[in-house]
């Protein structure tokens, strides 16, 4: 009673002791038998092993924990870790001494528990944001649902949450940078010997090279060394599901398209676990994975000669991993072609950039030595450096220094106008978005790509526009404003509500964390009711009304109807209880419609509107049902006296004309 329907926001915010999260309803009844089945075995003696995929989340722990909890089993539990699902792996895995017992206060089951309820108290934000942009006079969008078998088309709501909200925020935010940027360029004094240049702090920048001046700054200058160092790059880690997904993008595939694959792939052993979380793999992988690896190089096309280090790095390998990095699995096609008759267009495409990726871990270090210089004659020192590589292994793409040559220190640095571009906002694709969720610490690797995916969509009734690179529709837009004015859509925000998810992880109390995130959600709701956001911009169509007397009493009806805005002609005519004609959008394109006011009703509740029927058609009453009939035969139209005499059975004599003929 407290909560109520979607639409009762009066209780908001709510309190997390309304609910009693140890119980849960079967959401279909078709689960019925299979609880059943696991009652039954449970009654029988067996002890249940925990064995559902294991991710940081603890997701797969929470699955079956719900099952159990849900039958009122408090026995003994066992948890299996399996590296993947190939029949080897499964049988180790539950091997007695592999196995784990774990209770309620197992750590990966706690943290998904408190993520899940906490979750499921956000969606009071849902409400309370969908009920202001509603009574500010706005329309949401429809879409279409899958209700058991048939479709329904249903109100968009504004999307809300710990990760929806950021990433609106993080769209929203780029494509007003994009949109604002104009380029610009300063000119400030630099010195240059070679590949070498040399920058001092605080020097003064000028507009245009013509404006620049160095004052008493020489053309010339010594230059001196002043330090060593030498350091060394490592191969690149393997990629997360995000960073998958971002270089798919390029490719055409969407979100869902690469989650949905990768399982795919995954589930016949091509792959491995597309949800983990490990950047490194279990000595136990290692092996596996090495002695794959020339197969692998052969089918990429790489030389096996430069991945020679077959050793394990502590960097890539070493214990406490689940599933490991993403990788190759333990079936390896013969070719890329069998990959693409198996599991069609790209899946060649997501097994190469998987295992590219991880296959430079193999590759050798490259190491350098970085000298340092400075000048000598200017007035205070200008520094600079250059990275000299000794031994060329792999160069990390992300580096930003790259290699150079030695500086010739018989010559001297040249005094010039060096040039700072303003940099271009980068476009927002896929590969971006994650690549900034994952800087913030935001979601994880495999949450990132599934709820992007399901905000996607390409017709406007989706928040996010997903093509090349991803916009916000006109309901993106409202809830990248509300994101704004709330502290669940902040960066900051879901870090903090993502810390106290861990400290239940970690042993902490859930009342004491429930409580804490109560205060989160009751100070966004007053933000959401009171708080100042403008929704005129958004691209959202703002409903007007008709008001006035209608039938002796004042009426407000929707002044559009169907894709029509009625004319005040129209508009005065629908008040003095007449009948008017329009054309409005049909489902196959414009329509002609007749229709006056009159008293309506839906889902019982009675309301004043447009009653319209088609243009040049009648409906009523014949034989015992509702039929519509064209109002109109050849070139007759039916006066209402003749459709009474049909609808009633009876047979009418008209007068039609064709080609200069009368008929009877």
């Amino acid at each position: 009673q407290l909560v109520g329907s979607f639409s009762n926001t009066e209780n908001t915010p709510w309190h997390y002791q309304w609910f009693d999260f140890s119980k849960r309803a079967l959401k279909d009844k078709n689960f019925a038998s299979i609880i059943q089945d696991v009652q039954d075995y449970l009654n029988q003696g067996y002890i249940p092993v925990i064995a559902s995929d294991i991710d940081d989340s603890g997701e797969g722990d929470l699955l079956v924990r719900e099952v159990l909890n849900y039958v009122g089993y408090t026995g003994k539990t066992y948890r299996e870790y399996h590296d993947d699902e190939t029949e080897i792996s499964v049988r180790n895995a539950l091997r007695q001494k592999a196995l784990k017992v774990v209770t309620l206060e197992d750590p990966a089951y706690r943290k998904s528990n408190a993520r899940t309820n906490m979750d499921y108290l956000t969606q009071q934000l849902t409400r309370v944001a969908t009920k202001r942009v509603v009574e500010a006079g706005y329309t949401l969008p429809v879409k279409t649902v899958k209700v058991g078998r048939k479709n329904k088309r249903v109100m968009n709501v504004v999307p809300m949450g710990r990760l929806k909200s950021v990433i609106l925020r993080e769209i929203g935010d780029q494509e007003k940078r994009i949109k604002s940027y104009k380029p610009s360029s300063v000119f400030e004094s630099r010195y240059k010997l070679g590949d070498l240049v040399l920058s001092a702090k605080d020097m003064p920048q000028f507009k245009t090279k013509a404006e620049w001046k160095h004052d008493d700054l020489p053309n010339e200058s010594t230059v001196k060394e002043v330090g060593q160092k030498k350091g060394r790059t490592l191969p690149p880690k393997a990629y997360s599901l995000s960073q998958v997904a971002g270089e798919m993008a390029k490719y055409g595939m969407k979100g869902k398209q690469v989650i949905d694959l990768f399982q795919k792939m995954y589930e016949a052993h091509y792959l491995s676990y597309p949800r983990s979380e490990d950047t490194f793999i279990s000595p136990e992988q290692f092996v596996k994975a090495t002695n794959q690896l020339d197969t692998v190089l052969d089918l990429l096309g790489l030389p096996r000669a430069a991945f020679t280090h077959r050793e394990p790095r502590p960097q890539y390998v070493h214990t406490g991993s689940s599933h490991g990095a993403l990788r190759y699995g333990a079936a390896l096609p013969n070719s890329m072609q069998e990959l693409v008759d198996k599991f069609g267009k790209h899946a060649d495409d997501l097994w190469r950039v998987v295992s590219e990726r991880f296959v430079q871990m193999y590759l050798e270090d490259t190491e350098w030595i970085k000298y340092t210089y400075e000048t000598v004659d200017t007035p205070k020192p200008f520094t600079g450096s250059v990275r000299v590589i000794t031994k060329q292994g792999v160069i990390d793409p992300d580096e930003k220094e790259k290699p150079s040559n030695m500086p010739d220190l018989r010559n001297k640095a040249q005094l010039y106008a060096h040039e700072l571009k303003s940099t271009r906002p980068q476009k927002t694709t896929a590969k971006w978005l994650y690549k900034q969720l994952e800087k913030d610490g935001v979601g994880t690797g495999a949450t990132r790509v599934q709820t992007t995916a399901a905000m996607c969509g390409s017709k406007n009734n989706a928040p996010i526009n997903e093509s090349r690179v991803f916009t916000l529709s006109p309901l993106g837009w409202v809830g990248y404003r509300f994101a704004l004015i709330t502290k669940i859509g902040s960066v900051d925000g879901t870090k903090y509500l993502a810390g106290l998810i861990d400290g239940v992880a970690k042993g902490g109390s859930y009342d004491d964390a429930y409580s804490e995130f109560d205060k989160v959600m009751a100070q966004d709701v007053q933000s959401l009711k009171e708080g100042a956001v403008d929704l005129d911009d958004t691209g959202l169509e703002k409903k007007e009304y008709i008001e006035g007397v209608w039938n002796g009493q004042n009426v407000r009806v929707n002044r559009t109807f169907a894709g029509h805005r009625f004319t005040d002609d129209e508009v005065a005519k629908l008040l003095n209880g007449d009948e008017i004609e329009i054309e409005a959008n049909g489902k196959n394109g414009p329509m002609r419609l007749v229709g006056k006011l009159a008293n309506l009703e839906y889902n019982g509740n009675p309301y004043v509107g447009f009653d319209a029927r088609r243009a040049g058609y009648a409906t009523g009453t014949w034989n015992g049902k509702t039929v519509t009939i064209k109002a109109q035969y050849m070139d007759h139209k039916f006066t209402q006296d003749e459709l009474n005499a049909l609808f009633a059975g009876q047979e009418i004599q008209i007068e039609t004309h064709q080609d200069d003929k009368t008929y009877n």
